[in-house]
């Protein structure tokens, strides 16, 4: 009866397998069609010409005349010491232990790590919504969102000044091609 746990009824069920199935199969085409059953064109099976009892007789003949049989087939060997596959929890359990117990062996710097982030008033909301340099997308602290605000006008305001000094330069270029050689050559 087949059960779970070791011992068969509420343990370990063991199955049987054959190692040499292959070996015994070649054997077993390498007989002559005399000493195998034929299927006929009904579906019936015809018996062999010679019979079990008839080739042991023959197999010991050719040995009290000292030649080796020609149409030995070894016995299949089987083991029985190879578990079922079983379930998965029964199969993952000792991984699973592994596991836990080096997750539990960290756990107390896990949990240190996670209170001092707890701590930490500008911490990020949502982790996942971080730049390549770790910087917050969508939420930044007071002073930083105010220290950028000041620098994108300065930026801005820059932009302005160049597009204004790059605009002046044009004109004067269209006035007086000369002025466009001056700018060219430095002063001496």
């Amino acid at each position: 009866m087949s059960g779970r746990g070791p011992g068969g009824i509420g343990g370990k069920v063991w199955k049987k397998i054959t190692t040499n199935l292959k070996e015994v199969a070649e054997a077993r085409s390498r007989l002559p069609p005399e000493f195998l059953p034929t299927k006929l064109a009904s579906g019936r099976w015809k018996p062999p010409k010679y019979s079990r009892r008839q080739i042991a007789h023959l197999r010991k003949r050719f040995i009290i005349a000292g030649e080796p049989w020609p149409y030995e087939v070894p016995h299949k060997t089987v083991h029985w010491n190879i578990p079922f596959k079983g379930r998965i929890s029964e199969r993952k359990k000792e991984d699973k232990m592994a596991l836990i117990e080096r997750s539990m062996k960290a756990m107390p710097d896990l949990i240190i790590a996670y209170r001092k982030e707890r701590l930490n008033p500008n911490r990020l909301r949502n982790p996942s919504r971080t730049d390549d340099s770790g910087k917050s997308l969508m939420y930044r602290p007071v002073e930083v969102r105010e220290r950028t605000a000041i620098e994108e006008k300065e930026f801005v305001s820059d932009v302005k000044k160049l597009s204004r000094l790059t605009e002046s330069l044009k004109k004067a270029t269209i006035d007086d091609p000369s002025k466009d050689e001056k700018l060219d050559k430095p002063e001496k």
